[in-house]
């Protein structure tokens, strides 16, 4: 079986489930279950604790109309790092090292969801991603008699199309799972310098193209 077969086979079942006749669901859940608002914040579950969602330091739900949902997450992450090592060596002189590293990265997503049954407490639904940001990774290194700098910097960009369920707790809180693939535009430029004994320097540029998997991603919203 596949990797990612039970997934499917989950949202599969939830989706014919959910679209079963109303008859059919009168008799035990007769109410409603659409949010109590159309405003919640997701987070991802992951090994039992919560995380962000969709690689998002904070995603914010909007409900808007009758079926439709938009969802964007947002993402700022840096790193600073200074690292300043003496090694004795035998002899009067010490060896020093310097190492130095900055990292700066910022991403946004927008996705619409559509929810065909959004009263009903499963509910399957399908969505498009739209994403992208851009990272510079710059290091620096400083040895006895050799100087070594390095930067990396670019964009990227993706769409992904998603299927996924959502299970209502109560209509304050609905636990949800979702799958997709995507392709992903990702473009780089590099440039290092060398400095031994006379100067050596390098810059480059590349481009890709990638079709990728989301992976199962499992969630929860806080509706408030």
């Amino acid at each position: 079986m596949k990797p990612h077969s039970p997934l499917w086979a989950m949202l599969g079942a939830a989706a014919l489930l959910a679209a079963q006749p109303n008859s059919a669901h009168g008799a035990s859940d007769a109410r409603s279950w659409r949010p109590a608002t159309n405003t919640a914040l997701e987070f991802g579950i992951v090994r039992a604790a919560l995380t962000d969602f969709d690689g998002a330091t904070i995603s914010l739900r909007r409900q808007h109309g009758e079926h439709a949902v938009w969802r964007l997450g947002f993402e700022l992450g840096a790193t600073r790092q200074r690292i300043d090592v003496v090694e004795s060596t035998p002899g009067p002189i010490n060896t020093p090292a310097l190492t130095h590293t900055d990292d700066f990265s910022i991403n946004a997503q927008l996705t619409r969801l559509t929810f065909p049954w959004p009263e009903r407490r499963l509910r399957p639904w399908a969505g498009l991603a739209l994403g992208g940001g851009s990272r510079r990774e710059a290091r620096e290194e400083h040895l006895p008699g050799i100087d070594i700098s390095s930067s990396e910097h670019g964009p990227r960009v993706y769409l992904a199309t998603l299927a996924g369920v959502e299970y209502s707790l109560s209509t304050r809180i609905a636990v949800h799972a979702q799958y997709g693939q995507g392709v992903q535009y990702t473009r780089r430029r590099d440039a290092g310098h060398v400095m031994y004994y006379n100067e050596q320097a390098s810059n480059g540029s590349s481009s890709d193209w990638q079709l990728y998997s989301t992976g199962a991603r499992f969630g929860l919203a806080v509706f408030y």
